[in-house]
């Protein structure tokens, strides 16, 4: 199985479910980013040295290619209003872990996380895997992705592109027991 259609299963099965079961608090959430990227407001929980590397971890966990990913669908802009406010109790930990994610980035290649290539920044996340700080991110760019576009989460439809769902809303009303008997006294 190639890593897109794997990736796809996975995401459809475990984001989607998570999804169902939190959408007020994903959609008030996403209203937040969906604001902040409308005014071109910089980050208002984030520094943007924290931002450039929750995106690239992010862009990690959900990487482009062929399909779009974390970073397209502007997952830190939601990842910022939610630590400034449902998971604020994360914050500190996630600053904390971003900041020695971006001293050990600097250890092995001379630069903060954002800026090291490919292959050391997927080394050094395979190390965080089992931390705190790895699961809060994941978590985050998983609802950033997917939320709905409408209120500032999944940017253009990029979560959808990436589970290959095409957006078609219906607007037939469906059949049920109020029009069941149309048929027969007309």
């Amino acid at each position: 199985m190639d890593p897109v259609s794997s990736r796809r299963a996975f995401l459809a099965q475990v984001g989607g479910a998570w999804l169902a079961a939190n959408l007020p608090l994903v959609l008030t959430l996403s209203a937040h980013a969906r604001e902040a990227a409308a005014q071109g407001r910089p980050f208002s929980t984030l520094a943007e040295a924290e931002a450039r590397a929750f995106e690239a971890v992010a862009a990690q966990i959900l990487p482009s290619g062929g399909l779009p990913g974390a970073r397209e669908a502007g997952a830190v802009h939601f990842a910022d209003g939610a630590l400034g406010s449902f998971f604020a109790d994360q914050l500190p930990d996630i600053r904390l872990g971003l900041a020695d994610l971006d001293q050990r980035a600097r250890g092995m290649g001379g630069a903060p996380f954002a800026e090291l290539d490919d292959e050391h920044q997927k080394a050094l996340l395979h190390e965080l895997e089992p931390t705190p700080l790895f699961q809060g991110i994941w978590m985050l760019t998983i609802i950033g992705t997917f939320a709905e576009p409408a209120y500032g989460g999944n940017r253009e439809g990029a979560g959808q592109q990436l589970l290959g769902i095409v957006r078609a809303p219906s607007y037939q009303p469906p059949f049920g027991y109020y029009d069941a008997q149309k048929g027969d006294d007309d």
